[in-house]
């Protein structure tokens, strides 16, 4: 399955996430792979992300775990003189379990809502960087009960990084 943010894709740095993009509804898409590509095979669920509100709202999770796991999340968002804003972000690392698997994640983003005659303008902007390390595969290969806790750390590939950068805008004008 893919899933796009507000229409765009999301790149998922870490396993079994959507990113740091605070949601507020998601929308499923009959017959997106013509839209998205042969990565939607499976389907796609579009997610909407919160925009401000009447009331200022600001959330901060933390959250830490084994191999130097740590995961710093932010969102907020407020209202002034008719004009809604909101921010999210977050930053994480790991340092892996083997030589050069460490994982670095920067996502930043937000909307801004502004009243204009007969409608409302809508601005979304979104930046992504992850550097992920590539360890490679443990050679020679091992069977698990002779893992010893270092020779299945030793990465055969010590420099190989994986980069992802995406920065992203959109505008939408809605009439009222």
């Amino acid at each position: 399955r893919l899933w796009p943010a507000d229409s765009h894709r999301l790149e998922c740095p870490w396993p079994g996430t959507i990113g740091a993009s605070p949601s507020r509804a998601g929308r499923h898409i009959r017959g997106a792979s013509a839209l998205y590509g042969p990565n939607a095979i499976g389907g796609v669920i579009n997610v909407i992300t919160k925009e401000g509100t009447d009331q200022t709202q600001v959330d901060i999770n933390a959250q830490a775990g084994s191999f130097d796991d740590q995961l710093l999340r932010f969102s907020g968002g407020s209202h002034y003189d008719g004009v809604r804003y909101f921010l999210y972000g977050d930053t994480g690392r790991n340092s892996g379990f083997r030589q050069n698997s460490d994982a670095h994640l920067y996502n930043l983003g937000g909307s801004v809502r502004v009243p204009v005659p007969q409608g409302k303008l809508l601005v979304r902007a979104s930046a992504l960087h992850s550097e992920i390390g590539l360890p490679g595969v443990i050679s020679p290969a091992l069977p698990t009960n002779q893992f010893d806790n270092n020779a299945e750390k030793v990465a055969t590939s010590p420099r190989a990084r994986q980069e992802t950068g995406r920065r992203s805008i959109q505008a939408d004008y809605a009439v009222a």
